[in-house]
């Protein structure tokens, strides 16, 4: 459990920059949410990589082996993320900030698994 909340706690962190980057290209430019939201959680990967490694699994797994990892799982992430919001928002016209909540629990529930599983094992 502490493991999970230590988790939480980064993917918080990595979450309000996400929601940052959203909210601010949604209603200052023209771009669409689901592009919006992926730029976010792009820009988020970063710090959720190094404060995951060090922080919340406190792994000594290679960093070429994690980062490659890694990647493997932000990029299926990102298109989990990117097809709900888009489902969401153009198909059945749900506001941006709820259906990237939507997206949120479903993307941290899957990066923990494969992270806690497989990435920083």
């Amino acid at each position: 459990m502490k493991l999970f909340a230590k988790f939480l706690s980064v993917g918080g962190v990595a979450t309000l920059i996400q929601y940052a980057f959203l909210m601010l290209l949604v209603e200052t430019t023209s771009i669409d949410p689901y592009i919006a939201s992926s730029i976010g959680y792009i820009v988020s990967a970063g710090f959720n990589y190094t404060a995951n490694y060090y922080f919340s699994f406190e792994s000594s797994t290679n960093h070429i082996e994690a980062v490659s990892k890694f990647s493997i799982i932000v990029s299926l992430g990102l298109l989990m993320n990117s097809s709900i919001v888009f489902f969401l928002t153009e198909i059945h016209y749900i506001n941006y900030i709820a259906s990237q909540v939507i997206a949120t629990f479903f993307v941290t529930v899957s990066n923990f698994l494969l992270l806690k599983h497989w990435a920083y094992k």
